[in-house]
């Protein structure tokens, strides 16, 4: 199928037995069935996969075309992969589209979770109210991301309070915090749960990097000798981690 679509909606309950028959069609909301109507140009009969976010994708039938709301009948199972190993990104906020960009490459460089915190020399100001509304667009924009790589697990995208929070509470990970001049990154051949920690575009703090030298179990390691820009260095290094594990 060439049209892949996020549908959390996909994994509620269902009768056990017949219920591909009986089943009215799971309405879409104005902004998906838009993008089947008018984007995608779908008509009634046409297929689609569907996949929760959580590792499973349906094959699915378009049942109404509107511009504002389809209606989905959902076929068959087609895929139900199970979790990936952790590879959690901690990045440093960024401003507007050099966040929107590492976001977006990092669901397609299978993050599977997305820790975004204000470091020390972070220059960006968020409110509650913008916090929670960046939250939201950077979910979808991992979520665009999702259809289009063709992963059906989505990545979790959380805000959290501090570097020091986020080493505090992922002891069952390898941490790896970036640092410019540090060896190479090498993230072993056996893939295992891993933290990548990212600073801001000024870098660590000194009292930042006091703390996680301070730790035993974390790791300060580089990209070469090459000078990058905040929103490359988090890819590059996923990438090096995906090479480093095969690209499983």
């Amino acid at each position: 199928m060439k049209h892949r679509l996020y549908l959390p909606e996909a994994c509620r309950p269902r009768p056990a037995a017949g219920w591909q028959s009986d089943c009215p069609g799971i309405p879409l909301d104005a902004d998906r069935s838009h993008y089947l109507d008018r984007v995608l140009r779908l008509r009634q009969g046409a297929e689609l996969a569907c996949f929760d976010g959580r590792g499973k994708e349906w094959r699915c039938r378009l049942l109404t075309s509107a511009p504002r709301q389809c209606k989905l009948q959902i076929i068959e199972l087609i895929r139900d992969d199970i979790e990936p190993i952790e590879l959690t990104l901690a990045q440093a906020w960024l401003k507007g589209a050099a966040m929107d960009a590492v976001v977006q490459k990092a669901t397609e460089l299978g993050a599977t979770r997305i820790w975004l915190f204000l470091s020390d020399r972070s220059n960006v100001k968020l409110d509650e109210r913008r916090l929670r509304n960046r939250l939201g667009h950077l979910q979808r924009i991992a979520a665009s991301a999702t259809e289009q790589c063709g992963a059906t697990w989505l990545p979790r995208i959380e805000s959290k309070a501090t570097l020091r929070s986020i080493l505090a509470t992922s002891e069952d990970h390898r941490r790896i915090v970036l640092e410019p001049g540090q060896q190479s990154l090498d993230a072993g051949a056996v893939p295992c749960p891993l933290l990548l920690a990212v600073g801001p575009e000024g870098g660590w703090s000194d009292p930042e990097k006091a703390f996680y030298e301070s730790l035993p179990e974390v790791t300060a390691m580089g990209l070469g000798s090459m000078i990058l820009r905040a929103e490359t260095v988090p890819l590059a290094a996923l990438a090096a981690v995906r090479q480093s594990w095969g690209w499983r």
